[in-house]
């Protein structure tokens, strides 16, 4: 389990960025940044060094034990590249922050059949990706279909997540019914699909762009819907993220976020007690 550690010794409210190992084994993150505050009444007199808070009008620097891999949602197994992937990119379905239950993204709502082999899901109408396209059913039916077919023209090689998220052992087909409306179809119930299609490696792609991208263009140079756009990914060095005014949720609280690749624990306590960073992912013990 990914692990954050912060110094600030303030009380916080963090919205969680997902926090479930599925029936699977899902690799967990520690925290989705946006709406990150502080609480007035903290107290910072425990601890050496400065304690520094997440600032909002400039960069949150988070720092990682490597850098990200690949930005394309179903391909990264690794921590670092789907914490990145889950700030760039929403999933039909969220987690709500405070328990382990199902909860809205790109899906406002859904119905599931009596017999447990038919998910309804309807999408809210003011999500677009960050070039202002709208997002529709026919870009989730991409989405699914890439990742489970794997002679799919934009199923790309590094494509992981395949029996994982949709299994075919379970899972049948998924239907459109308008522009706003897609369903889900299953073999037999399978309860913790909704929760299958929360975590980052299920994030909704835009078909358009995916295909005009291509291979390399949808793994260093993506673009979702979720509340920040990629800035700048300088590899080995630093990816920084731009927060989007016109997200569905509102803008997000940190105008920037950028992480910074770090294997050297020393370094990275150091920095955390200078205030250069506000957040470590994965902090080892030295």
């Amino acid at each position: 389990m990914l692990q954050v550690e912060f110094r600030r010794n303030r009380r916080t409210k963090l919205r969680p960025l997902f926090s479930l190992a599925l029936a699977f084994s899902v690799l967990l993150a520690p925290m989705f940044l946006i709406g990150c505050q502080e609480s007035a009444d903290g107290d910072a007199s425990s601890s050496p060094g400065t304690k520094t808070a997440a600032p909002t009008d400039q960069p949150v620097v988070v720092l990682l034990p490597a850098d990200a891999v690949t930005l394309d949602p179903p391909r990264p197994t690794d921590g670092n590249s789907l914490l990145v992937v889950r700030h760039i990119f929403d999933t039909l379905v969220d987690f709500d922050g405070t328990e382990m239950e199902p909860a809205p993204g790109l899906a406002e709502s859904w119905e599931i059949s009596d017999d447990g082999t038919r998910y309804t899901f309807h999408l809210r109408d003011n999500a677009t990706f960050s070039d202002g396209t709208p997002v529709t059913a026919e870009d989730v039916k991409f989405t699914f279909d890439r990742l489970v077919d794997t002679t799919h023209p934009q199923h790309y090689p590094g494509i992981k997540w395949t029996s994982d998220i949709l299994s075919s052992e379970w899972y049948d087909h998924i239907e459109i019914e308008g522009d706003d409306t897609v369903v889900i179809v299953l073999k037999r119930p399978y309860v913790p699909l909704l929760l299958n299609l929360a975590i980052p490696a299920s994030g909704i792609v835009s078909k358009a762009y995916t295909i005009k991208a291509g291979d390399e263009g949808t793994s260093i140079k993506p673009m979702g819907s979720g509340p920040y756009t990629l800035g700048e990914w300088k590899q080995g060095a630093y990816l920084k993220l731009n927060a989007r005014a016109d997200h569905w949720r509102g803008k997000p609280a940190n105008t920037s976020v950028i992480f910074q690749p770090q294997e050297d624990p020393n370094q990275t306590v150091s920095a955390m007690r200078r205030g250069d960073a506000h957040f470590a992912v994965v902090v080892s013990p030295i």
